[in-house]
């Protein structure tokens, strides 16, 4: 959970800075160098904003599943998977069909 989505965070950081190098270095204004210092400069101001991100996420209330579930009307008995289980999905199919008869 956390470890993964903390992994996604950073690769997105260094995908930015990836793109803002090559926008760097096809200006050409700067060295080497200089683009260097910048992508450090900005790979730390992107840290810190994913940093306060996280703190306001975590500050914020969990919402239970069973909330989730309750508010888009999800079927008590529904379970994960479901609906890629093709038996089952036709079953529930001709169910409905013998039930509308």
């Amino acid at each position: 959970g956390k470890d993964i989505k903390e992994h996604e965070l950073k690769r997105a950081i260094e995908l930015k800075l990836l793109v803002q190098r090559e926008d760097m270095e096809e200006e050409g204004k700067l060295t080497e160098e200089q683009i260097e210092d910048e992508l450090i400069r900005l790979r730390r101001e992107y840290t810190n904003e994913q940093q306060e991100q996280q703190a306001v996420e975590d500050a914020m209330p969990k919402k239970s599943l069973a909330d989730f579930k309750e508010a888009f009307s999800v079927p008590s008995a529904y379970e994960e998977g479901q609906a890629f289980d093709r038996e089952l999905q036709e079953n529930i199919k001709q169910e409905r069909i013998a039930k509308r008869r």
